[in-house]
């Protein structure tokens, strides 16, 4: 699949009321334990957005605890601010394509709460677009890429510089609002070599179902691999993430993980507990992220289940 220019904006929606489009940048600042996300979900046959900004740290795992959370749900929409450049979403979020489909500035404001942001996305690979109709993305054009990001928070009342090496992805298609199925995709990024590995919960350890990965200026799709775990008793939060695998081209991917901060981030039938991550590759330290995400039901069974 490739990522062309009009891809960046709002694509033809049809008439299905679950027609989605998604826009997420993340972020750290790693001495800080601190990881956040920009994300704008527009609905346009419901002239509605959701997203926000929201970021957290060691102090708590719970949105009322982090040091700032703002999820919309359900605000009205101007389709032609999501056409234009910059797009402009009414949660405060903005995103300027500077180089299509690969530098970006996005910006995002909370003048009550004293919140903004102004980053550059510099991406170090091109977008790597997943198939269709294949688990999670059964019915959605889904693209993820690497890049670094740079620029200043303003955070109850401190500027901090943002200097890493993040994730950003674009999706667009068909997204309803019921239970999704059980799957958690962890990540790395690093000047000269990233991966994503999207894992499924059936087995331990747990088989990797897609990814890629980018090394030496080559991006190749992961063709197998595995996904081991530990979790906190009684808190079910992931504390470490034994990763391996191997791309098409017979490179591999080996390395640790453990999770030095996290949030728990609710969805109307969901949770996904998003964690930002130490890894170990070998001796080479550097960050990402861990997406786990549950349906409520599955929570609640597996505290049940000790």
């Amino acid at each position: 699949m490739s990522f062309d220019e009009p891809d960046d904006y709002l694509h033809p929606a049809g008439t299905h009321p679950w027609a989605v489009e998604t826009w997420w940048f993340s972020f750290f600042v790693p001495e800080r334990r601190l990881g956040g996300w920009l994300y704008a979900l527009v609905r346009p046959n419901q002239g509605a957005s959701a997203g926000g900004a929201w970021i957290w740290d060691g102090s708590g795992a719970e949105p009322r605890e982090a040091p700032y959370f703002a999820h919309y749900t359900a605000l009205p929409t101007r389709l032609e601010r999501a056409r234009a450049n910059p797009l402009d979403f009414p949660s405060g979020y903005k995103v300027a394509v500077v180089t299509p489909g690969r530098d970006y500035d996005v910006t995002y404001a909370d003048d009550a709460a004293g919140v903004s942001l102004s980053l550059r996305f510099a991406g170090t690979m091109p977008p790597f677009g997943h198939k269709d109709n294949q688990p999670p993305f059964d019915q959605s054009a889904h693209f993820d890429q690497a890049g670094r990001v740079t620029g200043t928070l303003r955070l109850r009342g401190e500027d901090l510089a943002v200097d890493c090496y993040a994730f950003r992805d674009r999706s667009w298609g068909l997204r309803s609002e019921r239970v999704p199925p059980r799957f958690s995709y962890c990540w790395m990024a690093r000047e000269d070599e990233a991966f994503l590995l999207y894992a499924t919960r059936d087995d331990r350890p747990m088989p990797i179902v897609r990814g890629f990965l980018h090394r030496d200026g080559v991006t190749r799709p992961v063709v197998s691999g595995s996904r081991d775990e530990t979790r906190r008793p009684g808190g079910n939060w992931v504390e470490t993430i034994e990763v391996a695998a191997t791309d098409d081209k017979g490179r591999s991917i080996a390395g640790t993980a453990r999770s030095v901060s996290r949030l728990f981030h609710p969805r109307p039938t969901s949770t996904n507990v998003i964690s930002l991550l130490a890894w170990d590759l070998g001796g080479v330290e550097c960050w990402g992220e861990d997406q786990d995400v549950w349906s409520h039901r599955e929570w609640q069974r597996s505290l049940a289940d000790g």
